[in-house]
């Protein structure tokens, strides 16, 4: 164990590719979760060296709730979220040092689509698990291409196809996507 924050880290050190931002329609009777919308953000990063060891690893953001129903509503807004452990937060990681160290991410900025991608901004504070290395804010960019919704809710998948949209209507605006029946997956139209 090192001394708490006593080693750096440059921020600088993660500079991401394109990224992709994808949804789960997820339930979990066991865990009380109703059928429910989330977003996921991977964002995987230029390689890079800390101390000595190459990573090639990605800022991984899952469970994010967000206020849309589609792709389209997300150009040019700003969403605030809590950190861990409020209701709301994302659940966000980054691998480095042999552990996923917390990312919580704390504003989004998204931008204009552009075909099937959308710019982002992401303000977020990165905290090492062992507490080596002071809490780092971080300001970071990329543009994220929109991938599918899938469907993770085994009561959704015994549906007929019409019953599933009709189901998934108050979190999806179907319109907006073609669902897959053989795939589980709703892919977005534009």
């Amino acid at each position: 164990m090192f001394s708490l924050g006593k080693r750096k880290f440059n921020k600088n050190l993660l500079q991401p590719t394109n990224g992709s931002i994808y949804g789960m329609l997820f339930s979990n009777s066991y865990a009380g979760i109703n059928t429910s919308l989330f977003y996921q953000i991977n964002m995987p990063l230029v390689p890079f060296q800390f101390d000595g060891e190459q990573y090639e690893t990605c800022i991984q953001l899952d469970f994010i709730t967000l206020p849309v129903k589609s792709y389209n509503e997300l150009e040019n807004t700003s969403l605030t979220f809590p950190c861990n452990p409020e209701d709301g937060y994302i659940d966000g990681s980054v691998y480095i040092d042999g552990m996923h160290n917390p990312f919580d991410v704390t504003n989004i900025v998204f931008g204009t689509i552009e075909g099937y991608s959308i710019g982002a901004e992401l303000k977020a504070t990165l905290q090492f698990e062992d507490g080596s290395i002071k809490p780092t804010d971080i300001l970071i960019a990329a543009k994220l291409n929109f991938g599918n919704i899938e469907l993770h809710c085994d009561k959704l998948k015994q549906l007929s196809n019409f019953e599933i949209c009709e189901n998934v209507g108050e979190m999806l605006d179907t319109s907006q996507f073609q669902f897959n029946p053989a795939k589980h997956i709703f892919h977005w139209k534009k």
